[in-house]
């Protein structure tokens, strides 16, 4: 038999069998690799979005009722100490009466969050004062029959009120009105809310700040 027909009787070296078996393997790691990023970065896209839809349904909250807010000469339609906010504003049930609402900061084993409560209906001046009060009262010792009326939004690290009067902007000013007082403060022509969501340390979440202007109806549509 001719020799060089021999030579290509033979099979794959060692060499080149350990060659082929790290080419494979480099292959297979930078595949695995590949898979592993698209599945971080779809949960990194739902977080994400689960994030977003928590800071817009918080943000649609807050414009409604601002939009809703009643003077009912008995108390601060806006009254804002620094960290808690009441406000009073019409039921959102046809002649169903005022609500009373309170936002606050509060501090969980999670970090602070974004929390909302609203009182029932109210008709009457006591009721009205019972509301303010149960507001109040839910800001610095919340009760376990307030869990039904509270809702928690998403982390917020600190938040800042300004409101504009006179063609200036200012820093609300926390007197302490409220039903049967003299109610010297006045709606604003203008709300600013700046809220400073945290960066999600392990979730990767949006962060930073966030900036929400609201108009008065009578100077224009809400913004």
């Amino acid at each position: 038999m001719h020799p060089s027909r021999l030579s290509r009787t033979h099979g794959f070296t060692l060499i080149e069998v350990l060659v082929a078996l790290v080419l494979v393997s480099l292959l297979s790691l930078m595949a695995w690799r590949a898979l592993e990023g698209m599945g971080q970065a779809g949960e990194l896209t739902r977080v994400n979005e689960q994030s977003l839809q928590r800071i817009q349904v918080g943000l649609a909250q807050w414009t409604v009722d601002l939009d809703a807010i009643a003077d009912t000469g008995l108390a601060q339609p806006l009254d804002f100490d620094g960290q808690r906010l009441r406000l009073t504003r019409h039921s959102s049930e046809p002649n169903a009466g005022i609500v009373v609402v309170a936002w606050l900061l509060r501090s969980t084993e999670q970090g602070r969050v974004w929390q909302r409560w609203a009182s029932p209906p109210v008709t009457t001046r006591i009721g009205l004062q019972a509301a303010w009060d149960g507001a109040e009262r839910w800001s610095r010792t919340p009760l376990s029959e307030d869990a039904a009326r509270t809702v928690t939004f998403m982390p917020v690290s600190s938040w800042q009120l300004f409101y504009y009067r006179g063609d200036a902007w200012s820093n609300p000013q926390s007197s302490a009105g409220g039903p049967g007082a003299d109610a010297s403060t006045k709606l604003p022509d203008s709300v600013q809310l700046i809220l400073d969501v945290p960066a999600g340390a392990s979730d990767g979440s949006i962060a930073g700040k966030l900036t929400r202007y609201w108009i008065a109806p009578r100077q224009g549509a809400t913004r």
